[in-house]
């Protein structure tokens, strides 16, 4: 998380009025699409909600597949067998079976990843330390609809390039397909439709978005019922802190300067409720978010109005509180963490431009909780720390190097 310069937050207060703005989507009746937003430049693309059912994660160091619960995607793990199963196993029984949901915290864990036991399992298979390959070691049932269920076997992810299978559950229309990741670039994910099968570019460029109004199913308390939500996700590294309950005309960025966290829906969907009496949604009027953007400036969000699905129009007001210094001053750059995966210890090793005191290092788990914290110093140049872990499981964490005017974050994985 980046720190924030107090006496720049209160020189920009006097600029709010300005520049603030009201800001609305449309989903659309029934909520068809789902909507990507820009902070800075707004409406950044709009996609059919329903029409994929699988997502790859892209990018060398990420192994994540997620399922579209919003078009009624359902998987379920194939028990007692592995992959030289694939043409024997039946679904007797698949009532019983563990049903596998996508993590609405972290794009970093899909429906296929959340039952990782950490590094080096990925759920779905394991990765080879010698060549860095995936290798699928688990087989699958999806259900498509109400009445279609096909077998899938992911067979491997060879750096940036997925390759998975899948069939009816006779064993015909058996399919091998292979996404190659550089036809992706600049994208967090690319999408499959089985139903069509079709490879899918069905997202903006990475840098181009903020925000993803959207439907995504989340596990309700007290006893984790999964359930359809319409709300607002964030892109890979966008922050967020929520301000609630507060008086909307007074309430200060700078008392939330250590809230902000990497959870992907902090923004969430509970910014609204429905009244049962009077069969209308209302929003809370007490409640807003401070979002630093894909670029690190700050906005401030409150939302306005939710109409549901009769319409799938949202609206809120949008107010732009601070710019980022890092264009301008960038201060790191070139970090790494070293060895990785880190047992007890690991180095941090980055180059500074400039010597720095008071740099922050965080570790965030992937529920977006900070996990660790300390201050260092660093000299211009190369430098290396040695740092200590605490007790934490293994799995995979954030690492973010932060100062005042720059950050950077690096994926760190913890293996004991």
């Amino acid at each position: 998380m980046k720190k924030l310069n107090i006496f720049l937050i209160n020189l920009i207060l006097f600029q709010q009025l300005s520049a603030q703005t009201t800001d609305s989507i449309s989903m659309n009746p029934g909520y068809t699409d789902e909507v990507y937003w820009s902070l800075p430049s707004g409406n950044a693309g709009s996609f059919p909600i329903n029409g994929w059912e699988l997502a790859f994660r892209l990018g060398l160091q990420t192994s994540s597949i997620f399922i579209n619960s919003a078009n009624g995607v359902s998987l379920f793990h194939v028990p007692n067998t592995d992959t030289s199963g694939w043409a024997t196993f039946d679904t007797t029984g698949i009532t019983s079976w563990k049903e596998l949901f996508n993590s609405d915290t972290s794009w970093e864990y899909g429906a296929f990843d959340i039952s990782s036991t950490g590094f080096p399992d990925f759920s779905w298979g394991d990765y080879d330390l010698n060549t860095h390959i995936v290798t699928g070691d688990s087989l699958y049932i999806i259900k498509l609809n109400s009445s279609t269920y096909k077998k899938l076997w992911i067979i491997k992810k060879d750096f940036g390039n997925w390759t998975f299978r899948y069939a009816n559950l006779d064993n015909t229309e058996d399919v091998t397909v292979t996404i190659n990741g550089a036809d992706f670039p600049n994208k967090n994910f690319a999408y499959y439709s089985i139903t069509n099968s079709q490879t899918l570019n069905s997202e903006p460029d990475n840098s181009a978005w903020d925000l993803l109004f959207t439907r995504y199913l989340t596990l309700l308390p007290p006893d984790n019922t999964p359930y359809l939500v319409s709300g607002v996700l964030t892109n890979v590294g966008v922050e967020t802190a929520e301000a609630r309950p507060v008086d909307l005309s007074t309430v200060d960025l700078s008392n939330y300067t250590d809230s902000f966290t990497s959870n992907i829906s902090q923004i969430g969907y509970d910014w609204k409720y429905f009244d049962m009496t009077l069969n209308e949604y209302f929003v809370e009027d007490s409640l807003c978010y401070f979002v630093k953007s894909i670029n690190s400036d700050i906005y401030k969000i409150v939302f306005k109005s939710f109409e549901g699905s009769s319409t799938g129009n949202i609206s809120w007001e949008q107010t732009f509180l601070l710019t980022s210094l890092s264009p301008i001053q960038k201060q790191l750059e070139s970090a790494s963490v070293f060895p990785n995966p880190v047992t007890n210890y690991f180095d941090l090793i980055f180059y500074a431009r400039e010597s720095l005191s008071n740099v922050d290092i965080e570790v965030y788990n992937v529920d977006g909780r900070r996990v660790m914290h300390t201050l260092i110093d660093a000299n211009q140049g190369l430098n290396q720390k040695k740092l200590t872990l605490p007790e934490l499981a293994s799995g995979v964490y954030l690492v973010n190097i932060s100062t005042l005017n720059d950050g950077i974050n690096l994926k760190m994985v913890v293996a004991r």
